[in-house]
């Protein structure tokens, strides 16, 4: 049920601005990078709930691993990263794109 959601939701929220022709590469990475954030946030707060004894360790992991991923993914998807080497970076727009 949750890997539905994750996978149907976003697909439902973004139907509009991706492309059905599958032509389209920008539409992958668009609806690929939200169902990965939602991924992320949806397994570290299972681990969470399942934790029974919490360390300093448990924190730092559990919270610090959902920030490590924004933090790199902002980190890639910068204009910066994208004016270094365009050719690795197709998917620049994903991010303004998923944030608006």
């Amino acid at each position: 049920v949750v890997a539905a959601a994750c996978l149907f939701l976003p697909y439902q929220m973004f139907a509009e601005s991706i492309s059905y022709d599958g032509l389209d590469q920008q539409s992958m990475y668009f609806i690929g990078t939200a169902i990965a954030g939602i991924v992320t946030i949806i397994v570290n707060l299972q681990v969470a709930l399942e934790t029974t004894l919490w360390t300093v360790y448990n924190h730092i992991l559990v919270w610090g691993s959902i920030a490590a991923w924004f933090i790199l993914f902002f980190v890639l998807c910068a204009p910066f990263a994208f004016h270094i080497s365009p050719e690795n970076f197709s998917y620049f727009d994903s991010i303004y794109r998923v944030v608006q």
